[in-house]
């Protein structure tokens, strides 16, 4: 006579079954790994705060339960849905691009989606979607917009929803507003240490509004270099484009042009605002401007289109891609009780544009561009 077989944990046509008997689920999961559920939605999201053993651990319960997670669950048990939010300020831009596409990278495997929205840099547009964001309980934020509405982004981490601010940290601390940002004066003081030591000494920064932070801490950072270096290197003139139109960025090109007095007219421009760099390098070419030979020019954001133009341009690479993925694994790791602020430091891309050929002026600054 055949013994019979235990068929608990297995539903209809062998489907595997929790604990309890039903669908497997993350808290079933939880259990036998003897962990919390927020370190099995760790490994589900290929975090790298949760050790080797615990990974093989929980992995090696997911596939003896036969656990498969789904949005609907995750939902329900986070009390939301499983969208992570991504607020950008132009659709049309490669930075916000690339920044999606790191997001997607890492929620996507953890059966998260991503909403994109865009605000068209409107701060009445950045409440209206903040708020239909909080209404519609994601899993997760992560916001470029400017400090005007850090009043609705402190509101929804309050009610558990794990923020993240790009390219600046909160004013205040909150421990569920976290912040991903490149290191804005280090950036800055890269790109006039860059040029200084190619022998250029009167550098002219054209900068977007001053009410952002990260265009003013690199346009501190390039006056620190300037001090740092003395005597040697000239004054910096500053010259702020506050609407970032293409007449505004003339007039500020021609204004750094027009620069009289001892020091004389710039050698160098540094753009501290990537979308104003198309503007600035037309203008100065309207203007019958050499790059590099009359003036080297120094910009930020690695453009597809940069290394393609004559002279290719050299840039500071925030990292976009890497900002999304960095950004999205904080949300998904929900269980601190402290903010986060992860710090990218600046990375110069050298091209012919501020004057480099190979080998480059900067020994420590790879040379890539011919």
């Amino acid at each position: 006579m055949d013994t019979p077989q235990d068929t608990s944990a297995a539903g209809p046509a062998g489907a595997p079954r929790g604990i309890g008997g039903g669908r497997p689920t993350i808290k079933d999961v939880a259990a036998a790994a003897e962990v919390s559920t927020a370190t099995v939605s760790r490994v589900l999201s290929r975090s790298s705060n949760v050790s080797p053993e615990l990974v093989a651990r929980v992995t090696r319960v997911i596939d003896e339960l036969g656990y498969s997670p789904n949005g609907l669950t995750r939902g329900v048990f986070r009390g939301r849905s499983n969208s992570i939010g991504v607020l950008v300020g132009d659709l049309r831009s490669h930075f916000y691009v690339e920044l999606v596409r790191g997001a997607e990278e890492v929620a996507t495997p953890a059966d998260s989606s991503v909403l994109l929205v865009g605000t068209s840099r409107n701060p009445s547009a950045e409440r209206r979607l903040l708020n239909l964001m909080d209404e519609q309980r994601v899993r997760g934020l992560i916001t470029t917009t400017g400090p005007d509405n850090d009043d609705l982004t402190r509101q929804m981490a309050s009610r558990g929803t794990q923020c993240v601010l790009l390219t600046r940290a909160p004013a205040t601390a909150h421990p569920g507003m976290h912040s991903v940002h490149l290191d804005d004066q280090a950036a800055g003081a890269l790109c006039a240490r860059h040029l200084y030591r190619l022998g250029r000494r009167r550098i002219a920064v054209v900068t977007s509004t001053q009410r952002l932070a990260t265009q003013r801490l690199r346009l501190a950072g390039v006056t620190a270099e300037r001090d740092a270096t003395g005597p040697a290197a000239g004054a910096i003139s500053a010259h702020v484009c506050d609407t970032g139109e293409p007449g505004d960025v003339a007039a500020a090109v021609a204004e750094l042009l027009a620069r009289r007095g001892g020091d004389g007219p710039p050698d160098a421009v540094i753009c501290t605002s990537g979308r104003l760099t198309r503007e600035v390098v037309g203008s100065l070419r309207a203007s019958g401007v050499r790059i590099p030979d009359d003036i080297a020019l120094v910009s930020f954001d690695d453009f597809p289109w940069a290394s393609l133009i004559d002279p290719p341009l050299t840039v500071v690479d925030q990292q976009p891609y890497r900002m999304g993925v960095l950004a999205t694994q904080l949300i998904l790791a929900e269980d601190r009780d402290e903010p986060e602020e992860v710090v990218i430091q600046p990375t110069l891309i050298v091209r012919r544009s501020c004057g480099a050929s190979a080998p480059t002026a900067s020994p420590d600054i790879p040379y890539n561009g011919t």
